[in-house]
């Protein structure tokens, strides 16, 4: 089986965690995909929130490369 690389990020928002995931791989977003493994909670005043968590999985040249008609 053909593992694809993947990356896990733990942010306040999705927005942030994208950011954070294609700054570390150096890559633009249409060549990731992404999953929100945990949305997170804001929690009560501010405490006890969970932080989101994605996963950005790289995708391959062929997904990448638009087919010709």
């Amino acid at each position: 089986m053909n593992e694809k690389p993947t990356l896990e990020i733990i942010a306040p928002t999705v927005e942030e965690a994208l950011a954070q995931g294609l700054a570390q791989l150096g890559l633009p977003a249409d060549a990731v995909s992404m999953e929100v493994l945990d949305a997170g909670t804001k929690g009560l005043f501010g405490l006890g929130g969970r932080q989101v968590r994605v996963r950005l999985t790289i995708k391959s040249e062929e997904e990448t490369t638009p087919q010709e008609p």
